[in-house]
């Protein structure tokens, strides 16, 4: 009954710690007392022996299931192995990266060797179960220490938060939450009044909504493109899409152009960029469509980030379009860049020097035409139309562009 007068008081994760017990009745038949197994495993961190006999008393059948987390392999297979090494439990989590790869390479499951540790050193450790890595919001990860690590990260950061004496503790109670009240194994067993504040405690809970939703993305923005990102969610949130997009647009344009945070986009779409899109141009009808597209971008992007009003799916469409194209002189001025900053030596001296000014330099349309003595247009406007009476229509226009692809492959062929 002292539990239930201060429930509501107390914090709704130190009340899912006293419920651990409950749960596991509720779970497995028989309430499980986990304190005397850490009892029985105290001296072992002092002892730098692991013996077949402490992993018997670990997973006391007696006790609790410790089956449950996986194959224990037998005494024949891994005793002369535990015998000849000695286990520095004393210096974790110190020197935590050898100590797990030394016990995978006996125990083979990440899950046994965070039995082991969590009751060895319970101050830093818990065991890695199914429903923590879910209410913790965990994805697959490539290596299984590297997954452990990251969910050792999340208990300890919740016990230093929440004022845990140990991880195992955090361990035991995110446990019982995500069986006991969000699976409703404990909905029957509790009052109502106390079961709902355990459900909205979890609801309001920021740091472990934090952690969450760390995991949940950790794979989508560490690993996937913005452009990638957003065209993936086209499907499914077109809002969140265009706003994505948007603002890799954005970013992307002011890196190339060089710009700062006073420049308008616009004006950079119209002044700058196109100085940098026409490498990847094949004429000056692509060249002009190209900026064309990315005026529209910039409406697109306008209406997704500002929220005026929401941009259509097609809209999204193309700024994700013209972003890949984008995308393909960024990395091409990356490489430039790269070149660029190559440093030279000079045999016989001790001179060194960067590459002589201008080489491998870019040069803007406009350094190009006073050093071919032309005028070209500054602005977008008087780029469009420029040419309109050479050709007499569209089709006109695209056999004019054909006929210089074939003299492209002529060209070739012949040399």
């Amino acid at each position: 009954m002292e539990r239930r007068r201060g429930a509501l008081s107390r914090d709704y994760l130190h009340i899912c710690r006293d419920l651990h017990a409950q749960v596991t009745e509720i779970r497995y038949g028989r309430a499980q007392n986990l304190t005397g197994i850490e009892k029985a495993a105290t001296r072992i961190r002092s002892n730098r022996r692991l013996t077949y006999d402490d992993i018997e008393k670990i997973r006391d059948r007696q006790i609790w299931n410790a089956d449950v987390f996986g194959y224990w392999p037998s005494r024949t297979e891994v005793e002369s192995i535990l015998k000849s090494a000695e286990w520095d439990f004393w210096n974790l989590p110190k020197r935590e990266n050898k100590a797990i790869s030394s016990l995978l390479l006996v125990f083979r499951q990440i899950e046994l060797v965070s039995v082991i540790l969590r009751f060895v050193i319970p101050k830093h450790y818990g065991i890695m179960s199914p429903p923590v890595e879910k209410v913790l919001g965990l994805g697959p990860f490539r290596r299984h220490p590297e997954r452990y690590r990251v969910y050792l990260k999340n208990l300890r950061e919740i016990r230093d938060n929440r004022g845990f004496d140990t991880t195992a503790d955090v361990d035991m109670a995110l446990w019982a939450l995500q069986l006991g009240v969000l699976d409703n194994l404990l909905a029957d067993h509790l009052p109502k009044n106390e079961y709902k504040a355990l459900q909205d405690g979890f609801r309001r809970d920021s740091k472990l909504r934090e952690i969450r939703v760390g995991n949940l993305t950790r794979q989508i923005f560490s690993d996937m493109p913005r452009v990638e990102l957003a065209e993936a969610l086209l499907a499914t949130n077109v809002e969140l899409a265009g706003q994505i997009a948007g603002i890799e647009f954005e970013r992307s344009v002011r890196l190339l152009t060089q710009a700062g945070s006073s420049d308008k986009l616009r004006d950079l779409v119209n002044d700058r960029l196109p100085d940098r899109i026409r490498e990847i141009c094949q004429d000056e009808y692509e060249f002009t469509k190209i900026v064309v597209e990315c005026n529209r971008a910039v409406d697109t992007r306008n209406k997704a980030v500002h929220w005026d009003r929401a941009p259509r799916k097609e809209e999204v469409e193309g700024l994700i379009k013209i972003m890949m194209k984008i995308k393909q002189v960024e990395k091409t001025q990356c490489r430039q860049t790269k070149v660029s900053d190559i440093e030279l030596s000079y045999p016989g001296t001790d001179e060194s020097s960067t590459m002589h000014e201008g080489f491998w330099q870019e040069h803007t349309v406009d350094e190009l035409a006073v050093d071919q003595g032309i005028v070209v247009p500054q602005q977008l406007g008087g780029l469009i139309g420029a040419a309109a009476g050479l050709w007499d229509d569209e089709e006109d226009f695209q056999l004019f562009v054909k006929g210089i692809h074939e003299r492209r492959i002529e060209g070739r062929e012949k040399r």
